[in-house]
């Protein structure tokens, strides 16, 4: 019981002492900042939580780290919101013969995603494309701020936002009509994600990809979307139950029916695999 008193006290200090220099990093000019990462070189913003998580030793996305270990040699990853590219780079030290298709609509953000797959080498494996992702042809607003961008704006999260750009938006339907199919599909648009899901519905129904999408019911309520549709959503092309991550890549529960509802506070990040034939 004391250890995991003490372990618990020294979780939070981590916490908050990360909460403090990012306090004191959004006050300082911003300037282009590289760090070693997981054998990698990462390139990223002054001001970029993401960046600075990393720089301190954080593994982005750690639960990804088991999900693309079970994908079948070869597969082809398909990311939508790939940032700088920090979780691009969790995956691609794990598996050497597995290939990405990046998608990140931000022109603060694109590139820095771009010279890290430069930078490091990956040129061969990664294709990274700055395209909004979501239903083709409609046009949206999307705001960048300090360490991510969203068409729900940028004042969530203590966000400071920096500017905006009308994007029109492209169908991962479209994208993959002709040509092959992911293996994985990884979603984390801060609000976005079921619009990007149903842009990708005949993808899902066709080749059942295993999905990871982020869950933040009350960012999908900005964009006038119902928070439990995305589960349902996801049941009405054929997957049936949900493995529930929290913010820091715990597993929180395994197997949730996606029938039921969902009840989250924050944010939380969904993985579904197809049913087993």
């Amino acid at each position: 019981m004391a250890s995991a008193t003490l372990n618990k006290l020294r979780r939070v200090a981590r916490i908050q002492s990360r909460a403090a220099a990012n306090s004191i990093a959004m006050r300082l000019p911003e300037r282009p900042r590289e760090a070693p990462y997981q054998g990698w070189v990462l390139a990223y913003p002054s001001r970029s939580i993401v960046g600075r998580a990393a720089a301190d030793g954080l593994v982005w996305d750690p639960h990804l780290i088991e999900i693309v270990r079970d994908l079948p040699e070869g597969s082809l990853v398909c990311e939508v919101g790939s940032n700088i590219g920090a979780s691009l780079l969790t995956m691609a030290r794990v598996r050497a013969d597995m290939r990405f298709l990046c998608f990140e609509p931000s022109p603060r953000f694109f590139p820095y995603l771009r010279q890290n797959v430069e930078r490091n080498g990956l040129e061969d494996r990664v294709r990274a494309e700055s395209l909004l992702v979501g239903p083709g042809g409609e046009r949206w607003t999307l705001t960048s701020n300090t360490s991510t961008g969203s068409v729900v704006g940028g004042d969530y999260d203590r966000h400071i936002a920096t500017g905006e750009d009308e994007l029109t938006a492209v169908s991962l339907d479209s994208r993959f009509a002709q040509g092959e199919d992911p293996t994985f599909l990884k979603i984390d648009t801060d609000g976005f994600e079921l619009r990007v899901l149903r842009s990708a519905e005949e993808t899902l129904r066709r080749s059942r990809p295993v999905v990871f999408t982020e869950y933040t019911p009350s960012l999908l309520a900005r964009v006038g979307d119902d928070p439990q549709a995305l589960p349902r959503f996801l049941a009405s092309v054929g997957y049936t139950a949900a493995d529930v991550y929290n913010g820091e890549g715990d597993l929180r529960e395994r197997g949730h029916p996606l029938a039921e509802p969902l009840e989250v506070e924050g944010y939380v990040d969904l993985v579904v695999r197809p049913p087993a034939s």
